[in-house]
């Protein structure tokens, strides 16, 4: 092996001219010192005689403390057939092999609560939690804080979690909820290696009784496209939207106007728009496409003004309460009656969830209620010439109501 041979180069050091001589890895471990190691010296004297001492150091260690064993010298021949008699391989071999270092200490101990805000500070930050989920997320980890907060996190078990589980004054989907942000808690703790696993895991949840999920019918979806068309509601283009592709409610008041496109009968859902953060299209029907056509594109804006989620709710209100269903409306009910009667004609649940950006499991769990293909025909046939002509009649009966009244 060569070493390099150690030189004192002028340098200037705390507002002094004076010699300085690097230690690299080579003569590290002859002197005793760290890679890279500096050293200083006022006069050319002082440098030449550390380089003097240096070189008397490396030839002392060249020696060695007597001869090889038997067994070394077998090792060290057997080392060279492998390498081809290449030194330098068995060199690099043991500059690239590092000793676990069992001396190391352990990072320090954290609190779940502390855990818990960098945890909540760090999915806010990166986008990973929207403004709709955040609250949801802290109020599900404040309730692990509130018994652990002041315990270290990577003391406790998963004993204690099953134990506490059970305490929870929760429905078992509540408890569902809660655990699922609990085990994302103790994967962001391993990710900072402040342990080695992930003690939520396998915790044991009682079952939930899956109830269908609920839909809007035919006669329902012709109210609420009749009370947009009669009075003019700013809510009927997110409404046909929501009602005609399945699009998250989300998706649907983030969508800009220039992301519809009737000519390639799609609509892009950019992963900035979408719950998953995954880009997608989702197809413009027959149907959506002749309400779209009919409602016209007015500028290049959201559907809802800035996205606004208030904004948003309060159409919604002001269309459920004008057609009668203000006291009945459906959680997420135009994405479950547009999943609902999509399977019913086409039968096939991948088909169905390519569209709503889920996983074939968890559409035919969460989205698609029991619907008969009559029922799904019936769905689209609520055409705007279909809804125009309803309109129509109600305003020439209420007309005529109000002759009939008439002294």
């Amino acid at each position: 092996m060569a070493f390099t041979p150690l030189i004192a180069h002028k340098a200037s050091h705390r507002g002094k001219q004076c010699l300085r001589i690097f230690v690299n890895k080579e003569w590290a471990p002859i002197l005793k010192c760290k890679v890279n190691h500096r050293r200083y010296f006022s006069t050319a004297e002082d440098a030449d005689r550390f380089i003097a001492e240096a070189n008397q150091r490396l030839a002392d260690f060249c020696k060695g403390n007597g001869t090889f064993t038997d067994y070394e010298l077998t090792t060290f021949r057997y080392l060279l057939q492998l390498v081809d008699g290449d030194v330098d391989k068995i060199i690099k071999a043991v500059e690239n092999y590092k000793e676990p270092d069992v001396a190391t200490p352990a990072k320090k101990p954290r609190l779940v609560k502390v855990v818990a805000r960098h945890y909540l500070i760090t999915r806010n930050l990166y986008g990973i939690l929207r403004d709709t989920t955040l609250p949801t997320t802290r109020y599900e980890v404040r309730k692990f804080t509130q018994k652990f907060g002041d315990r270290f996190i990577g003391e406790i078990t998963r004993n204690e979690i099953q134990v506490w589980v059970g305490t929870l004054k929760l429905k078992a989907k509540g408890k569902k909820n809660v655990m699922g942000s609990v085990k994302l808690l103790f994967d962001h703790a391993v990710e900072l290696e402040l342990r080695a696993d992930n003690p939520a895991i396998g915790i044991k949840l009682p079952k939930i009784s899956q109830a269908a999920p609920e839909r809007f019918t035919v006669s329902e979806c012709e109210r609420m496209l009749v009370a947009g068309v009669r009075h003019k509601l700013p809510f009927l283009l997110p409404l046909v939207v929501g009602l005609f592709s399945g699009a998250r409610p989300g998706e649907t008041r983030r969508t800009s106007r220039q992301d519809i496109s009737l000519a390639e009968e799609r609509i892009n859902i950019p992963g900035a728009n979408s719950k998953t953060h995954q880009f997608r299209w989702v197809r413009i029907t027959p149907l959506l496409k002749k309400w779209l056509e009919f409602i016209g594109k007015k500028g290049n804006g959201r559907l809802v003004p800035g996205g606004n989620r208030d904004t948003y709710e309060a159409w919604r209100q002001q269309l459920a309460e004008a057609a009668g269903l203000k006291d009945s409306w459906k959680y997420d009910g135009l994405r479950h009656t547009n999943a609902s009667f999509d399977y019913a004609l086409r039968g096939d649940f991948h088909t169905v969830a390519a569209n709503l950006g889920n996983a074939p499991a968890i559409s035919r769990k969460h989205y698609i209620a029991p619907a008969t293909e009559a029922e799904a025909k019936q769905f689209l046939a609520l055409t705007p010439e279909h809804i125009l002509a309803l309109v129509a009649k109600e305003n020439a009966d209420g007309k005529k109501s109000v002759a009939q009244n008439e002294p």
